[in-house]
């Protein structure tokens, strides 16, 4: 019994050593790694962890490079966590040799300032992603964060609260250059043009922007001139100031 049990190990051995040759051929294993997509962030250091990923193994046997065993989530998540730049990832074979990763990017839809003057992106949904880098063009946003990046403004309400800034635009007829929300969810929101908005963040929408528009539509504010705030924190008490 003793020589079946070692002529079983024997083949067992055998057997395994078969399949990790087997796998380890260069017709089933990914030998090159092809990047797309990539516009603000580094492609070079995106192959890199990408063949980082791809250079494990699964129980120390069967490598991750292995044609038909690329671990695609593992992919993408490490390359999420380490790029903050990255969406989303696709994974895609192109013959059994070569992997192209597609790389989805965030979009910038605004700015997060800090008070030095030192600027990051934002995407739609308020997750600091990269340095400004020279970007135009896009609403101001102040805040204080000692690292931004990787972090998300108004802890996931910046979509919804952008959406409220470009209303207020609407209503106003006027463009709105930057935004402060104070700790007390107090908010500053400067026109272009001069003059500034002042409401809370958590105010009832609807009932913020039907106050502001009949302000606009009142005939003192449509024949006076440097604006300087329109006040709408204090309950019964919304008042246009102008300069005198």
């Amino acid at each position: 019994s003793s020589d079946l049990f070692a002529g079983a190990v024997v083949l067992i051995v055998l057997a395994l050593g078969g399949v990790a040759y087997a796998v380890r051929l260069p017709s089933v294993t990914i030998s090159t790694v092809t990047v797309d997509g990539v516009k603000r962030g580094d492609a070079d250091r995106i192959k890199e962890e990408v063949n980082s990923v791809l250079d494990g193994t699964y129980m120390l046997v069967v490598p991750k490079r292995l044609t038909y065993a690329v671990p695609q989530g593992s992919l993408t998540a490490s390359l999420i966590q380490t790029f903050p730049e990255v969406a989303g990832v696709t994974v895609d074979r192109v013959g059994q040799q070569t992997l192209n990763v597609h790389i989805l990017e965030r979009e910038p839809a605004a700015l997060w300032c800090v008070g030095g003057g030192s600027c990051y992106v934002m995407d739609a949904y308020g997750f600091i992603f990269d340095t400004a880098q020279g970007t135009t063009g896009l609403r101001v946003y102040h805040g204080r964060v000692d690292s931004p990046i990787g972090s998300t403004y108004l802890d996931g309400g910046f979509h919804d609260f952008d959406t409220l800034v470009n209303r207020l635009e609407g209503a106003t007829n006027r463009r709105i250059n930057d935004v402060t929300v104070d700790p007390n969810d107090d908010v500053f929101a400067r026109f272009v043009e001069g003059g500034e908005v002042r409401f809370v963040r958590t105010t009832d929408t609807e009932a913020l922007i039907q106050t502001l528009s009949s302000i606009v539509a009142s005939s003192a504010f449509q024949t006076k001139k440097g604006l300087e705030y329109i006040e709408l924190r204090f309950a019964n008490k919304a008042v246009a100031k102008f300069k005198e």
